[in-house]
């Protein structure tokens, strides 16, 4: 299982970062949480073959973890229409039902290929299962009263979570418990809505082997995390991620 970071910044891009997005490659299988960053782009940037690609799965409705999903799915229309067929997750009926006769236009009235991208809105629980990667959403409090999830992914025995965007502060207690109820081989956290020492007490009682910072801001919350996990002794290795740093997890 390899995990790549083609996006780790929170709201805009940096200069040096795209908004959210991440690869997990199981085998010959691609997967997707988010699309904030240009998808094209990182798709031929990182020589991606597009028809490993099995699924997409959105956390939440916000543009810098969904638009690049409307770009993705232009090209699969028509450049990549010979190779690609994927199922994607959005959180709202509302934002399929947009994309969808958005890329028809765009493509002179060519028929959105709704046979081989197939739109799914997720739920809470089990959303996802080809029999190499199971995806479970975790409902989240971000974007109340719009739907947001944490996003837990199973392959080959190993567990990844996906934080994906909590309530500021955690004021909604929002922090996906399953952190703390099972082992973790990676445990990928946002931190753009609350300062370090609010994850204090949840990292305390967190089970994952590693942990990786994704969507942060401002960059001063580097060193104050690292500070903090001196102080507080944390069992795991803290590492703020940067767009195309990979994790393999054996």
């Amino acid at each position: 299982m390899k995990i790549t970071f083609l996006g780790t910044s929170a709201g805009m891009p940096d200069a040096d970062r795209h908004c959210s997005c991440t690869m997990i490659e199981v085998g010959e299988r691609i997967y997707f949480v988010d699309t904030g960053a240009p998808m094209t782009d990182a798709i031929r940037q990182h020589a991606i073959d597009p028809s490993r690609i099995k699924a997409v799965f959105h956390t939440h409705c916000h543009s810098d973890h969904t638009v690049g999903l409307l770009q993705l799915l232009d090209t699969c229309t028509w450049f990549y229409r010979m190779i690609t067929d994927f199922d994607f997750y959005v959180t709202e009926q509302v934002i399929a039902d947009t994309m969808m006769p958005c890329v028809s236009a765009m493509e002179e009235g060519r028929e959105f290929p709704i046979e081989r991208l197939r739109p799914h809105v997720a739920h809470a629980g089990e959303v996802y299962n080809d029999g190499v990667l199971k995806a479970t959403y975790i409902p989240t409090h971000h974007c109340d009263p719009h739907p947001s999830y944490a996003i837990l992914l199973e392959a080959e025995g190993k567990a990844v979570l996906f934080s994906g965007d909590l309530s500021k502060n955690l004021e909604k207690n929002d922090f996906p418990t399953v952190a703390s109820e099972r082992e973790l081989d990676l445990f990928v956290c946002e931190m753009a809505h609350f300062p370090p020492e609010i994850l204090a007490p949840h990292f305390a009682t967190c089970r994952a082997k590693q942990v990786r910072i994704n969507h942060f801001c401002p960059p001063e919350k580097i060193e104050q995390t690292a500070a903090l996990a001196k102080e507080q002794g944390y069992p795991f290795p803290i590492v703020f991620a940067r767009d195309n740093d990979t994790v393999e997890i054996d």
